[in-house]
């Protein structure tokens, strides 16, 4: 089996946007499902989080929530933390099926245009 290129964090973020047109919306939208849900989130896990776009917004809404950003390539954790820092936020490098996050444990996981990866 041949590996796939990851695409650099530079190359995700100017990608994505004019693959997906209204890429922030869908991730608005997202969150909005979860404002209204009424959760009460403490704890957040992003799966696929990427240069960490999803979890911003979210950290933005939900300030005193705790965040797990996972991601397969190191360099796209890298770009999230700068941009998100590390008060609240843990960064895991690793796959979604090996994430060792406790059953029940996350009032929300989302997993934002990630599972082609």
């Amino acid at each position: 089996m041949s590996e796939e290129r990851l695409p650099t964090p530079e190359e995700y973020d100017a990608r994505i946007r004019a693959t997906i047109p209204n890429y922030d919306a869908l991730l608005a939208n997202a969150l909005d499902v979860v404002v209204h849900s009424g959760i009460d989130v403490k704890y957040w896990v992003d799966v696929g989080a990427g240069t960490g776009n999803m979890a911003i917004m979210a950290m933005a809404r939900f300030s005193k929530a705790r965040f797990t950003l996972l991601d397969i390539s190191s360099d796209m954790l890298s770009v999230a933390k700068s941009k998100a820092g590390e008060e609240r936020t843990a960064y895991v490098h690793g796959s979604s099926d090996k994430m060792n996050i406790a059953d029940q444990s996350a009032d929300v996981v989302s997993c934002i245009q990630s599972n082609h990866y």
